[in-house]
C-alpha cells in the first residue's frame, strides 16, 4: 500500500490532543511518541510491528530497531513534511519520536514533568534542532 506526505500528516493530526500514555496504542485515548508512530502506520495500513516491551525510560536500540521496520533512515537536511525524527536527550542517543509537519513544525507525543503531555503540533523548540539523532521516511511514501 502507497501513501503520500499530506496522508501521513493527515493520520498523525487525527491524533492531536490524544492523552500521553506510557505504551499507549489508542487514539483519543492515549499515546506515547512510538505509540504516535504505531497509530499513523496503522491508519496508512503499514504494519507496524508493534512492541510495547520497554520501560520508561527510552531504550535506543529497540527504538532504532522499531523504526527501521517501518520506515528507511535519510539525511537529516533531506527530511521533509511527513518524515520522522529521531531526537536525542541524553548521550546523543535517540529517545523521541517526532513527524515534521511543516518546515518548523512537528507532531509529537511527550509527557511533561509538570502537566501531562498530549499529541500536539507545535513549532519545534531550537534546541531541539540541534538535537536531532536521525531522519527517517516511510517505506511506502509516493512524491506527488
Amino acid at each position: 500500500m502507497s501513501f503520500t506526505r499530506e496522508q501521513v500528516i493527515d493520520a498523525a493530526r487525527s491524533m492531536l490532543g490524544t492523552p500521553f500514555h506510557h505504551q499507549g496504542r489508542a487514539p483519543g485515548v492515549g499515546v506515547d511518541c512510538i505509540g504516535l508512530f504505531v497509530c499513523i502506520s496503522r491508519v496508512l495500513g503499514v504494519d507496524p510491528h508493534d512492541y510495547v516491551q520497554y520501560g520508561r525510560e527510552p531504550d535506543p536500540d529497540m527504538l532504532l530497531t522499531h523504526i527501521r521496520k517501518g520506515m528507511v533512515e535519510i539525511p537529516i537536511p533531506s527530511a521533509q513534511r511527513g518524515d520522522g525524527l529521531l531526537l536525542w536527550w541524553e548521550k546523543k542517543r535517540p529517545q523521541h519520536f517526532v513527524l515534521k509537519s511543516g518546515s518548523e513544525t512537528i507532531i509529537h507525543s511527550l509527557e511533561r514533568k509538570r502537566r501531562r503531555g498530549k499529541v500536539e503540533e507545535i513549532r519545534m523548540p531550537s534546541e531541539w534542532w540541534r538535537q536531532i539523532h536521525s531522519a527517517w521516511r516511510f517505506k511506502d511514501l509516493v512524491e506527488v
